[in-house]
């Protein structure tokens, strides 16, 4: 009859603490390879800073014509910043003409563009929000596009929402 083998307690110890190791080790391989689809995107932020070339400020409410000059700066060159002008007075969220491409000026990325609050003959001395969003494609804006109140894209990134007095032509 064969006596079994002994394994000293400190080699059992070491051995297991081996495989536990390598196994933890293993799954932290498999966690930083997977796929950049699952990945998180990127925060892109939004920021009107400025209309008719006056800067913005909190709580404020700019009193404007109906070509109205708007800037702000975008935290992603890749994105596509697109503007919308809401009349307060309708459920329609107006697509703007797309800014000019973000040029970086000290470290931060800026677009410019004009947009409409109202016609010749509508939205005089009217109440207008205008909002910046990001979005990676070109799907949403389309210069004249209209979204309903309820289809505004809330899974985008954008700006605080600005809302603007229209006092003159």
């Amino acid at each position: 009859m064969k006596t079994p083998k002994t394994i000293s307690v400190p080699l059992l110890v070491l051995t297991l603490s081996l495989l536990i190791s390598g196994c933890q080790a293993k799954q932290d391989t498999r966690e930083e390879a997977r796929p950049p689809a699952q990945l998180p995107p990127p925060q892109v932020e939004m920021a009107i800073t400025q209309i008719d070339n006056l800067p913005v400020e909190p709580g404020m409410t700019p009193e404007v014509g109906r070509q109205v000059v708007v800037e702000g700066t975008i935290s992603d060159p890749k994105a596509v910043p697109c503007v919308l002008v809401h009349p307060m007075s309708a459920d329609t969220w107006w697509v703007q003409n797309l800014p000019s491409p973000p040029g970086k000026i000290e470290n931060t990325w800026r677009w410019r563009t004009m947009v409409y609050c109202g016609t010749e003959k509508l939205g005089l001395n009217e109440d207008f929000e205008v909002v910046a969003i990001a979005e990676s494609k070109r799907a949403l804006c389309v210069a004249g596009k209209t979204l309903k109140t309820l289809d505004f894209p809330m899974e985008l990134p954008r700006s605080e929402i600005l809302t603007v007095r229209r006092v003159r032509n």
